[in-house]
């Protein structure tokens, strides 16, 4: 089977999911001013962040996506290790669906 390209529709569709992402991070970081939502804070985190990042799989399945979305975590990454982190993320990523050829998730 044959690997479509990204096309313009692809990126713009990865970047929009990978903003929403971001702005649900942003958004749930001010739970951490409490202690007590502070222990919810990674499971509040896992399940909104994990739903949009399962949308961009599906929605652009296509070689290229996951690791538009680890540049893109990795550009607003302050710290160093969180940078290289994001983009070694993306990569492997990347590097495992290749192997796995993006399997549908639908079935």
């Amino acid at each position: 089977m044959k690997q479509e390209k990204l096309k313009i529709k692809d990126i713009i569709t990865a970047v929009l999911l990978t903003i929403v992402n971001l702005v649900v991070y942003f958004a749930l970081a001010f739970l951490c001013v409490n202690p007590i939502l502070l222990l919810v804070y990674p499971l509040l985190v896992s399940l909104l962040q994990g739903i949009v990042y399962m949308m961009l799989g599906i929605r652009v399945p296509k070689f290229g996506a996951f690791l538009i979305y680890g540049i893109i975590f990795g550009v607003t990454g302050v710290y160093l290790p969180y940078i290289i982190g994001f983009l070694l993320t993306g990569i492997l990523a990347e590097i495992l669906l290749k192997k796995w050829r993006f399997c549908s998730l639908g079935g």
